[in-house]
């Protein structure tokens, strides 16, 4: 039988464990990780492949699906420092729970076009990748708003 000290340190040991793993599945977190900047030699590194860029390249990021908007924020966030963020642009479609409007437009009257989207649990407002609420969470149905996404 445990004793009270060896059952906490279990139990830390434990916790530890999950946070690990709820970090290795949060989009934002492996998205993030996974890219590398080396500026002076106007190079992107995203896992091990090397891209060669020049200081006013363009990336775009186009998506869809439940895990795009924490991964956009990892984007955003990977290159918010960099001479790319400046012609950074996209945009994503994703399930509307999976997104909240950032304070500073969510006022009435702002048309959904305008509207600023932030990931939930995130304090990030997007700057520069739009994240477009394109249907209702839980359904794959297509949506009007899926498809002007899609269109856009």
């Amino acid at each position: 039988m445990h004793n009270c000290e060896e059952s906490k340190e279990l139990v830390e040991q434990l916790q530890g464990i999950w946070r690990d793993a709820v970090q290795h599945v949060d989009g934002r977190i492996s998205v993030h990780s996974s890219i590398q900047t080396v500026v002076d030699k106007c190079m992107l590194l995203i896992h091990d492949e090397e891209y060669l860029l020049n200081r006013n390249a363009r990336i775009i990021v186009v998506g869809a699906g439940k895990a795009c908007a924490n991964m956009a924020v990892g984007i955003e966030q990977a290159l918010l420092e960099t001479p790319w963020f400046s012609n950074l642009s996209g945009w994503v479609n994703v399930p509307e729970n999976t997104i909240e409007a950032s304070p500073r437009d969510s006022g009435k009257g702002a048309s959904v076009s305008k509207v600023q989207y932030k990931a939930v649990g995130s304090d990030y407002a997007m700057q520069k990748i739009k994240l477009h609420p394109a249907r209702p969470a839980g359904s794959n149905f297509p949506t009007e708003a899926g498809v002007y996404g899609t269109q856009k």
